[in-house]
């Protein structure tokens, strides 16, 4: 579809912005592409939200020609990174307190899971109050970003949901499900049956109790339902 459209990524810790117009993505048209200005325009507003923005020192030292399409800012511990290419831009939040990557917290996969509680939430607000920004300064624009959830019985309902094209509704009763072995669907055409298994290869048996070890070790339990995806 042609147009802009932008998303906000939890999972990678960001925020993208496409032009899918019908401008040329040639780099020697970059002095014309309509959401450079955009991108400016966004980074002023992140001035007046407290970012600290100013060019990226470890592109300024290592990629000088590049420094002209970089940005490094910071907001108390949550930090990111921006650049612009020829069909849109992205800006990489990031922190450097819990971090397993020698080089820094930029370098970590798993941004959001390993940020701190507090920093998580500043990503959430301000990368809020950006996409407002963006639908209010942009005309037109279409926000891709994924709804989050915060109980997992309404992910896996969600992923019920997008498996049927849209043709249930989210207010039906997981709990309907219990008792049967995952989706026959899928067991009788012998496909994904890896996602209806648990670790030791037993058929998922939904609303049973399963025990088991979260990242940190530590014994948990819960009630299980085969996860269409």
């Amino acid at each position: 579809m042609n147009g802009y459209a932008y998303r906000i990524n939890r999972d990678s810790f960001s925020l993208t912005f496409n032009n899918n117009t019908e401008e040329k993505h040639e780099w020697n048209d970059e002095n014309e592409w309509s959401h450079y200005p955009i991108l400016d325009k966004v980074l002023s507003f992140m001035g007046t939200r407290g970012f600290k923005i100013g060019s990226d020192p470890e592109i300024d030292k290592n990629y000088e020609c590049l420094s002209k399409d970089h940005w490094y800012g910071r907001k108390k511990d949550l930090e990111f990174k921006a650049h612009r290419y020829p069909t849109g831009w992205e800006i990489e939040f990031y922190q450097n307190i819990i971090f397993e990557n020698r080089h820094g917290g930029f370098y970590d996969f798993d941004k959001f899971k390993k940020a701190p509680y507090l920093i998580r939430l500043m990503f959430i607000k301000e990368t809020e109050y950006i996409g407002k920004f963006i639908e209010d300064t942009v005309k037109a624009v279409e926000c891709h970003s994924e709804k989050y959830y915060k109980l997992a019985e309404e992910k896996i309902k969600k992923n019920f949901q997008r498996h049927f094209d849209n043709k249930i509704t989210m207010d039906f009763d997981l709990s309907k499900l219990d008792g049967l072995e995952g989706d026959s669907q899928y067991r009788r055409d012998n496909r994904c049956q890896y996602n209806s298994k648990d670790k030791d290869g037993k058929i998922i048996i939904n609303g049973s109790i399963k025990y088991f070890r979260d990242s940190k070790g530590r014994l948990k339990r819960g009630k299980v339902y085969h996860n269409i995806k």
